[in-house]
Order: C-alpha cells, then sequence, then structure tokens
C-alpha cells in the first residue's frame, strides 16, 4: 500500500492536541439584594468538559467563599430549531463549596459566547440572566470582565487564588513534566492500520478530516513517547476489501508494540447476524456486491489479537444500523480561544503502555453515526478529544476519576460516549430539521 511521504512529513509536522480555554474574571453578581465583586477562573477542554471556581465574600456571614461548578455547553437555535453556529451559552452547574459559609446562597452563572469572525474563534461576551418566560437576557448589571490566559501568564500563582496550598491539581498542573519513557519503550512500534472511504460521494470529506484526525492523535502519542511507528493507509483508489484482508494478513507486531486498527466509512448490519458491532462497507466500486465485499469489526478484533502486541486498539466510525439509512449530520463542534496542555507519563503510560485489548465504534445496534462533511464524525472527534485531555496533566476537569489517578480506556470511551451524545442530540437527521 502506497503512502504518500509529503502528506505524512506535513502530518508530523503539524501535530496538533486537545486544547484548554482559561479566562480570568471578575462579575458582579446579586446576593441578598446586594451587588457582591466576584472573581473567577473559568477552566474549560476543547470537548466542552471544565469547571468554574469562583472567590468572593459573602454579604451576610461575611465568609469568605470558595466554589467550584461544573460547566455544560447549551446551543443556540432559531425558530425552526436550526443550531445557530454564531452563539453559545455555558451554564456552570452543580456548586460545590470548598471555603466559606455552608448556609450562604450559592449562584450558577450563565456566560454568553459569540463568534468572532476575524478569528473564527468563540470568545465570552457577557452574563446573562433568564426573566420570567425563560428567555436569557444580557446583564448589564454584571459588568463581566473578561482576561484570557495565554502559556504567557497562565502562573501558579493566579491558580493558587482558587486552590489550596496541596491541592492535587494544584501540584500536578505545575509539577516538572517528566516523561519517565524507558529504553525499551522507546524501542517499540505504533502501527497504525487506517481505513477512510475517502471517494465516497456522500461522507468521503468528512472520512478524509476523521482519518487526518485520528492520524494525528496516534502520531503524537508515538512522538510523545518516542517510539517508532509504521503507518498504513487503505484509502482513495485504494480502498476495499482486498487491500484491508492484505494488509491484514502483512500486519507483524512484536510482543511489545501496539496496533491501532481504525476505519471510517459506511457501516451496516446483516438481518441474520446478531452481532453488535457492525459490517463495514469496503466496496471499491458502487455496484459491488454489499454482502460480500464487507468484514464485520469483530472478525477484525480477534485477527488482530492474534498477532500477540501487547495493546490492541480496533475503533471504528460508521452507522451500526440496516442498509439504506442516511448518515446523521450536525452542526461542527465550535472552537474557543485556547492553550496546548502537556501530556503526563503516568497516564500515556496507563493507556497505551500497559497490555489491553479495545473494540470500540461510534454507535451501538441500529443506530446512526453522527458527523459533519466539513468536519468530520463526532465520535472519532470526541475519542481524540477524551485520550488527549486524560493524558494530559490537567485532569481535574475529568470527574470520572480522581485527580492524579491514570486514566483506564473505560474512563475514555464512556466520556466519549457522552460527549457524542450530547452533540448528536442536536443533529438533525431530516428536514425541516427535526432532532432525532
Amino acid at each position: 500500500m502506497k503512502i504518500l511521504l509529503p502528506f505524512l512529513c506535513c502530518l508530523l509536522y503539524t501535530l496538533t492536541a486537545a486544547t484548554q480555554t482559561v479566562y480570568h474574571l471578575h462579575y458582579n453578581q446579586q446576593i441578598e439584594n446586594e451587588t457582591v465583586p466576584t472573581y473567577a477562573l473559568y477552566f474549560q477542554h476543547e470537548d466542552g468538559s471544565g469547571f468554574l471556581r469562583t472567590r468572593y465574600t459573602d454579604p451576610v456571614s461575611k465568609a469568605d467563599m470558595l466554589l467550584e461548578m461544573s460547566l455544560a455547553e447549551e446551543g443556540i437555535t432559531d425558530t425552526n430549531q436550526k443550531a445557530d453556529s454564531t452563539k453559545m451559552y455555558i451554564r456552570a452547574l452543580n456548586p460545590e463549596l470548598i471555603l466559606g459559609n455552608a448556609k450562604a446562597v450559592r449562584n450558577t452563572p450563565v456566560f454568553l459566547f459569540e463568534l468572532n469572525k476575524n478569528s473564527n474563534e468563540m470568545e465570552m461576551r457577557a452574563l446573562v440572566y433568564e426573566n420570567e418566560k425563560g428567555e436569557k437576557i444580557v446583564d448589564e448589571k454584571a459588568s463581566l470582565n473578561v482576561a484570557y490566559v495565554n502559556e504567557s501568564n497562565l502562573t501558579k500563582e493566579l491558580f493558587a487564588n482558587y486552590f489550596q496550598e496541596g491541592d492535587d491539581f494544584l501540584e500536578n498542573y505545575f509539577s516538572p513534566n517528566s516523561k519517565d519513557i524507558s529504553a525499551a519503550e522507546k524501542n517499540i512500534t505504533m502501527h497504525m492500520l487506517i481505513v477512510a472511504d475517502t471517494l465516497e460521494k456522500n461522507i468521503g470529506r468528512s472520512c478524509a478530516f476523521d482519518m487526518r484526525r485520528v492520524m494525528q492523535m496516534f502520531a503524537y502519542i508515538a512522538a510523545y513517547i518516542g517510539c517508532k511507528t509504521n503507518i498504513r493507509i487503505v484509502a482513495g483508489k485504494e480502498y476495499g476489501k482486498r487491500s484491508v484482508v492484505s494488509e491484514l494478513k502483512l500486519l507483524k507486531a512484536g510482543s511489545n508494540d501496539i496496533i491501532v486498527f481504525y476505519y471510517t466509512g459506511h457501516g451496516y448490519r446483516k438481518a441474520e447476524d446478531t452481532r453488535r458491532y457492525p459490517y463495514l462497507d469496503l466496496r471499491s466500486k458502487p455496484d459491488d456486491d454489499y454482502l460480500r465485499e464487507t468484514l464485520n469489526m469483530e472478525d477484525i478484533y480477534k485477527q488482530i489479537k492474534q498477532k500477540g502486541a501487547r495493546t490492541n486498539l480496533v475503533l471504528s466510525d460508521c452507522c451500526n444500523t440496516y442498509v439504506g439509512a442516511t448518515n446523521a449530520t450536525g452542526s461542527k463542534p465550535i472552537k474557543k480561544k485556547s492553550i496546548v496542555p502537556e501530556l503526563n507519563s503516568q497516564f500515556v503510560r496507563s493507556l497505551f503502555l500497559n497490555k489491553i485489548s479495545v473494540l470500540a465504534t461510534a454507535a451501538d445496534s441500529t443506530q446512526k453515526a453522527s458527523g459533519n462533511p466539513s468536519f468530520g464524525g463526532f465520535f472519532s472527534y470526541f475519542l481524540k478529544t477524551s485520550v488527549e485531555n486524560s493524558c494530559s496533566k490537567n485532569v481535574f476537569a475529568n470527574k470520572t476519576r480522581e485527580s492524579g489517578t491514570a486514566p483506564t480506556w473505560y474512563d475514555i470511551l464512556n466520556q466519549a460516549q457522552q460527549l457524542t451524545y450530547n452533540k448528536s442530540r442536536l443533529t438533525y437527521c431530516d428536514k425541516p430539521y427535526i432532532p432525532e
């Protein structure tokens, strides 16, 4: 199978990781009919998960209040229930008391983000409140002041205003980063077999985005470890069952190696096969018999496990319903001003340097996969952000495990599943934009 070396060199040169958005805020909130100056640290991952820490003086008890809240994105729709891609709300939820008076009132703010057309990024613009009709109104009295925190002004002194000395997050986030990757581990090989139906007339462009995104993610991890890579691509004119079968036979791995099989394209079910995972549509020509030009994900998984590698990841972003169903299309995830976090070697080792095998796909039995033609599949995107966020030194915003605890693939896939589900709730399967 041919690989375009200029493309791969460009890809490896432009490796990107999931990002995080940090703001330092000052605003006024109304508590017991008093205007209370409030400072806040806003910290959000690219996938939407994150936290808000607020600090102020309770006007009744005069206690120093420090609260933590989770963050949830809320899309904005027009009168036709179509998503507005230029605005969004971020709601703070579930206030938890860190310091202060347990009986004090705890407000949960809602932030309005709007698209900056010059940078094509969503930026925080205002605080809003809800009136009696449930409408969100910009709160002019809040006098919101927003300071974007980048790599140059992201300091431990700033964060220390919102975390107590010795806090796991504070110590982990600002500790020296030691890779601690052994010479033997650097000598392993990560084998990637990427299968993408990039010429399919309806989803080919989306598959091309998926292919690049997944290659970037695993090449980024391999570059961090310092291990070798063996990348094989079945795409374009080379796409088809024969090519996939050939590549699977040629794939040889050592006992310490890592194997990644990834598929993006059409998937379907056979009425007589009750297995949970989909068949892959591996036709090289549209008039080929799809019932013959196919492989089931479970069969591929079994074949790859027999290669004897330490880590086996078998992944697909495709539908898992019956032939004839159309893919669900939604709006692209929204980009914000952001910085790239550092990785944690313990967390990388937990996922990639321990003996484990994983089989995962975008849609359960009879479900559709969702995505956007000019962006790619949502499962591929949220899998990438979940892996990279969980491997970063900041795991505070990931409430699936305690800060400082190494992630598992169970954590990763649960997080990717929930984020994909949240996004797909605003996905439209048919006009006039009926959510399904």
